[in-house]
């Protein structure tokens, strides 16, 4: 086994940070070998990337070198460089299936925020400050958005060529929403985005729970 997916229990005693990327001593039977631990949360068949340890999660170990052991064994990750006080053990659980290759779909998880400027109709808003004047809006149309106020539409070109985007609405504009942005009151816009690593794709979606 090169790298799993592990399952992962943090343990309480450990005073630092375990952070993606950071190198741990991995202890499985009578053996302890190096690896680099890559915190993710499953979605569906791909992973959201997470910056550090953060229950629920899952941990891609990635080993520096093979090792003989078996799916659903017992480990424990520890820094046994670690010098002065406090716990040396930062996690445990149990190793899932060998992965082979080296190489998982992942993603990040990005928000861009901005504001309604001004209404066209029912069907069609102006909106500012979601993208600067030399991003490469074309790369974002088809996107969905959604207003703070809770209707949802979708990126469908520039306006102009000072980072302004037309929003074509999927759901129709409040009468209480234009009467907002009629008197100047702020509505925001709101973008989420997946960008995957080690691709050039970046996919938008609407988180649920959303108004």
């Amino acid at each position: 086994m090169s790298s799993c997916i592990a399952s992962v229990e943090a343990i309480k005693f450990y005073r630092g940070i375990a952070s993606s990327g950071m190198k741990v001593h991995i202890s499985i039977g009578f053996d302890t070998i190096m690896a680099e631990c890559q915190f993710l949360r499953s979605e569906g068949d791909e992973y959201e990337q997470l910056v550090r340890l953060e229950p629920p999660c899952l941990c891609w170990l990635i080993f520096d070198r093979a090792i003989y052991t078996r799916s659903c064994a017992f480990y424990i990750a520890s820094k046994l460089d670690h010098q002065g006080r406090g716990c040396r053990f930062l996690f445990h659980g149990q190793f899932g299936d060998s992965l082979k290759e080296r190489k998982i779909r992942r993603f990040i998880r990005r928000q861009r925020i901005g504001r309604v400027e001004r209404v066209e109709n029912v069907r069609s808003i102006v909106c500012n400050s979601l993208f600067k004047k030399e991003t490469k809006i074309s790369a974002f149309e088809g996107l969905p958005v959604i207003l703070n106020t809770g209707e949802t539409g979708k990126i469908v070109g520039a306006f102009g060529k000072g980072g302004k985007v037309r929003v074509e609405m999927t759901t129709l504009l409040l009468e209480s929403t234009v009467e907002k942005i009629a008197a100047d009151e702020t509505v925001e816009v709101s973008m989420y985005l997946k960008k995957y690593l080690g691709e050039k794709k970046i996919e938008g979606y609407l988180p649920s729970g959303l108004p």
